[in-house]
């Protein structure tokens, strides 16, 4: 023993411990997708024949391998479209058999989500994160087998199957959406295209017209199709009430007796359009009206409906009271209605400036409250206003009786005072 530590001349040899020579970067940082290397170059020393393996993997502290990834004789270990949860310790450890102490190092990986101008790593393309081993070629280690990884297309040639799969669906869709709607364009036959809006609000003592158009099926017409077309007062849930003008399938127009003046119609059989106009409006004109295309018995008629309702002008019916006093400090308020059609809007007003809308609301009147107010409702039918005038007292008013309140007041008898006042009214008679 003591030979092998000394030299033919009596001097000490000294062993070589393996060690770590070069390591990767301390943190080694990395972006997502991307492919990171981690490279560690060591030497064996006199070690070099007791090497047993190389192993990579999760590394844990105090100095072991959490979890082992790779069990290969190598220096150079890959982790392939690495992710945010792969951002962790790793360790390498090179193992000498069960006498020798293992040589370690570790490095912590951080990956970001995002590129930086300081990460230069090559980007490789794979499904789920891999490590691979490579071998060096280190004198200190035997070569192994390269531990290959298939490859799969690159970013690019995907984003052009992508593209095209996409457009040929988009094709695809658009196609089949326009024979759709062709095909049930004609189902939907027959139907009404146009019609007034549903709501019509006219003048009274004016005129109206309403307009409605229709389509029928590709073979049919106004002759051989239509019973007649007919326009009345409508009834729900879904029909004439009252029939005021009918044209059958021959274009023969007929109006309802008293009629004549109030009611005219125009059509056209080839355009399949049809109008009825109502004359001399007035309130007993507004109404609920229809518009039917009956066929034979076997089939639905077509139907529409509008509301007729004629401009009505606003009226201020409240508040009834002009003149409205009240006392210092006390709350108030004082509301605005109106009726008319449409709807009218109301605003109140005092020294010509806009001061609410609807109501005034005083939670406590001031001496400078009082004065003159305006109610005002307008619609496009015309407007109508109101002056409110509002008088604010310190006192309340002192009441006294009229004279037929006093003379209606109950007299008393002699009977009735009481002897103080007999003692105290005594004087008075001498």
């Amino acid at each position: 023993m003591l030979q092998s530590l000394y030299g033919g001349s009596g001097s000490i040899q000294a062993i070589v411990y393996p060690s770590i020579i070069s390591a990767p970067e301390k943190p080694t940082k990395a972006f997502t997708g991307h492919t990171v290397s981690l490279k560690w170059h060591y030497n064996s020393g006199d070690l070099k024949n007791d090497l047993f393996e190389v192993v990579f993997g999760i590394w844990k502290s105090p100095g072991f391998l959490k979890t082992k990834l790779i069990a290969v004789n190598s220096t150079v270990f890959e982790l392939y479209n690495v992710k945010l949860e792969d951002g962790k310790k790793y360790g390498i450890v090179v193992e000498y058999g069960l006498q020798n102490t293992p040589l370690t190092d570790s490095v912590q990986l951080q990956v970001k989500s995002r590129r930086s101008p300081e990460i230069t790593t090559p980007q490789r393309t794979s499904v789920t994160t891999t490590a691979r081993a490579t071998n060096t070629g280190s004198p200190d280690t035997p070569k192994e087998p390269d531990v290959s990884v298939p490859r799969k297309p690159s970013e690019k040639s995907s984003f052009k199957w992508a593209v095209a799969c996409g457009i040929i669906v988009c094709v695809v869709i658009t196609l089949t959406a326009g024979l759709y709607f062709h095909i049930s364009s004609h189902l939907r036959l027959p139907r009404i295209v146009s019609g007034p809006d549903k709501l019509v609000i006219d003048k009274s003592k004016g005129d109206v017209t309403l307009n409605w158009k229709f389509k029928l099926r590709p073979t049919e017409t106004w002759s051989n199709t239509i019973v007649e077309v007919v326009f009345g007062v409508w009834k729900h849930p879904g029909f004439l009430e009252k029939k005021l003008v009918a044209i059958n399938n021959s274009g023969a127009e007929v109006v309802r007796t008293n009629y004549e003046k109030k009611i005219s119609c125009h059509f056209n059989i080839s355009l399949l359009q049809v109008a009825f106009t109502l004359h001399d409006l007035n309130k007993g004109d507004e109404n609920e009206y229809g518009f039917q295309v009956e066929f034979d018995l076997s089939r639905t008629p077509l139907t529409d409906s509008v509301m007729l309702r004629l401009e009505d002008p606003p009226k201020i019916n409240t508040p009834h009271q002009r003149n409205i006093s009240m006392r210092n400090g006390e709350p108030l308020m004082i509301k605005c209605h109106a009726t008319g059609f449409p709807t009218p809007s109301i605003k109140w007003k005092r020294l010509g400036e806009t001061i609410g809308d609807q109501a005034l609301y005083f939670n406590s009147l001031k001496r400078s409250d009082g004065g003159v107010y305006l109610c005002e409702a307008y619609n496009q039918a015309g407007k109508d206003s109101k002056e409110i005038i509002v008088r604010v007292n310190d006192f309340p008013e002192l009441e006294f009786p009229t004279t037929q309140e006093a003379s209606k007041a109950p007299t008393r008898s002699s009977e009735d005072i009481s002897p103080v006042w007999i003692i105290c009214l005594f004087p008075l008679l001498y």
